[in-house]
């Protein structure tokens, strides 16, 4: 359960993000 929570919260594509996971849209809008 740990790892799908970590990969939910990390690496999931997300359609309200423009189809980025989270860690991707935080890193591209910080830079």
């Amino acid at each position: 359960m740990k790892k799908y929570v970590q990969w939910y919260n990390t690496e999931r594509i997300q359609k309200k993000l423009g189809y980025l996971s989270p860690v991707e849209y935080r890193l591209k809008y910080l830079n």
